[in-house]
């Protein structure tokens, strides 16, 4: 594992000079009758910039079935889910439309859901066979993650335009998780089971995206996950047979998971809104 994360830190920084494979990918955009002259963001250059999202998923019904279905399969009651996301960071153009960058990121989300697993539709099964019914109901969830991200990032303009851009987005992070759930007390009672569970995560990704210069140097950007690659670890102790919600009185059990996963990212809750401020480079 030492070894891997050694070769990913030399090797993330180099992918900022590879003109292949990420020119030929983003070559597709030059104007052949209106070649591009100078860059669409020059050498020298820093930039400061935030990202950021928030997303609100809200279901309504008064039972599990009533509410939103999905393949007839996962039907969701009642359920609310919000999802957030806020990341700082600096980066510098060591050449021109090529830069490094660092970033802090903050993310979450928060989960008051009635669920129901319903296989009986499926499977043809008589509608009175419970066996093949599960209900997830009254759950609270709430997660909170920290992470560290080294980028390379290559711009190309758009067809030529000193507006408009394209660009492609290399990433090795590290990431520290918590989440918290239990089922929602009921007349304001105490909550009896409780879960709690962090994960340590490092991996990296690729992401695409858009960008909109401005007239002040600003610009606006859109970044959308492609596939990434990561290695996790996770810890989870569960309390049950609380009193009066008392971690200390109730039992214990603990468990850990390890897991390495290669994927594809595509997926609207990754997709981020940035703004950057760009520093022209002082002329000699």
């Amino acid at each position: 594992m030492k070894k891997l994360l050694q070769t990913l830190l030399v090797l993330l920084p180099l992918s900022a000079f590879a003109q292949n494979p990420i020119d030929k990918a983003l070559s597709r955009f030059d104007d052949p009758e209106n070649p591009q002259k100078g860059a669409f963001l020059a050498k020298g250059g820093r930039a400061f910039g935030i990202g950021g999202s928030y997303r609100l998923f809200n279901v309504t019904g008064e039972n599990p079935g009533d509410g939103y279905s999905i393949l007839s399969l996962l039907n969701i009651g009642q359920g609310k889910l919000q999802v957030w996301n806020v990341t700082p960071g600096y980066s510098w153009f060591v050449s021109d439309d090529t830069c490094l960058g660092v970033s802090i990121g903050y993310n979450g989300y928060l989960v008051d859901t009635n669920l129901q697993l319903d296989f009986r539709d499926i499977l043809n099964a008589a509608p009175d066979n419970e066996s093949l019914n599960l209900t997830i109901s009254n759950r609270h969830m709430i997660h909170h993650k920290m992470a560290l991200a080294f980028a390379a990032r290559r711009y190309k303009s758009l067809f030529g335009s000193k507006m408009l851009g394209v660009f492609a987005e290399g990433r090795f992070f590290g990431s520290y998780g918590f989440t918290f759930s239990h089922p929602i007390p009921k007349n304001g009672g105490e909550a009896t089971k409780l879960r709690e569970s962090n994960t340590l995560t490092i991996g990296i990704d690729i992401a695409g995206g858009v960008a909109v210069k401005l007239k002040d140097n600003s610009v606006l950007t859109v970044s959308i996950p492609l596939v990434g690659a990561a290695w996790q670890r996770s810890h989870q102790d569960k309390y049950w047979n609380m009193v009066d919600a008392k971690k200390e009185d109730a039992n214990m059990g603990s468990a850990n998971l390890n897991q390495f996963r290669i994927a594809r990212s595509v997926d609207a809750l990754g997709i981020q809104v940035g703004f950057v401020r760009y520093i022209v480079p002082k002329k000699k």
